[in-house]
């Protein structure tokens, strides 16, 4: 029996990682994958990066299967300049909506912000399959209230797929700013991630997703073809806020500006009018 020396390699970087990880590439690539004992979903994916470095955003939510927490309240900055709370509750029966797929008790949260006093001041509704949800808190826009950044998987009996929101709580009712899916499936035992930076001091700011990959010990298919696998997962997206809502920018534009423009009868010429940066 003849083995590649990818394959041989994958091997010897498994054993001298051990339980942990390390990080590899195809030869002749660019391309980094961290190498996994345990795929575990328990990552986290939200940054404040500055100047001066980055730092984990404080998350509160329930762990995979109801396995625990990673806590219970989060202070929060409200509308008011007063500083208040992040709690979640388990929903007391299930909310359905129009085309729901398999919808199972634990699975139903609402998130709230309250005052000093225990006022709830804004509510959102939050699916999260398995029980498992990340909530942070940060002040990406400039108004008086923080906005909230949500990290849940929508669906049951799916690939491994959480959705990244983030709501603005500052209105009469929480608006939502942005959604995007933070990690997918590459091949059968590998995995794409993206960790959302939130950029610099000055507001509104700016989201840098970096994508991280992973595969499973002895996933020798996926290190050896990672250049196409992961051709159509960009290394870095960024997202800039504009008309209400976060959107990603594309060769110095904002996608879906043109369309904005036209709709709001901004639109004067045949010429787009990207917002360039």
């Amino acid at each position: 029996m003849v083995f590649s020396w990818r394959f041989l390699q994958s091997i010897f970087v498994v054993l001298v990682a051990g339980a942990g990880s390390v990080l590899t590439a195809p030869q002749g690539s660019q391309v980094k994958i961290e190498v996994r004992h345990d795929m575990s979903r328990e990552g986290r994916w939200m940054f404040h990066s500055t100047s001066s470095g980055e730092r984990l955003l404080p998350v509160i939510g329930r762990r995979w299967n109801n396995d625990g927490y990673y806590g219970k309240q989060l202070r929060v900055r409200l509308n008011d300049g007063g500083i208040g709370r992040v709690r979640f509750r388990e929903s007391a029966q299930i909310i359905h909506e129009p085309n729901d797929s398999l919808k199972l008790q634990g699975d139903d949260y609402f998130v709230e912000v309250t005052d000093a006093k225990g006022r709830i001041k804004a509510s959102i509704h939050l699916w999260a399959s398995y029980g498992w949800f990340q909530i942070a808190a940060s002040d990406l826009v400039g108004g008086p209230a923080d906005e909230l950044l949500l990290i849940s998987q929508q669906v049951r009996g799916t690939v491994f797929s959480p959705q990244l929101q983030i709501w603005s709580v500052e209105g009469a009712r929480p608006v939502e700013i942005a959604r995007m899916i933070i990690s997918g499936s590459i091949s059968t035992c590998g995995r794409w991630e993206y960790d959302a930076h939130i950029s610099g001091m000055k507001t509104p700011r700016e989201l840098k997703m970096k994508r991280r990959l992973s595969v499973a010990e002895g996933c020798d298919q996926v290190i050896e073809d990672a250049d196409r696998l992961t051709a159509d997962i960009p290394e870095k997206r960024t997202y800039k806020f504009s008309r209400g809502k976060y959107r990603e920018v594309i060769g110095g534009r904002i996608v879906g500006q043109r369309m904005i423009d036209i709709i709001e009868g901004n639109q004067t010429t045949g010429v787009e009018t990207g917002v360039k940066y």
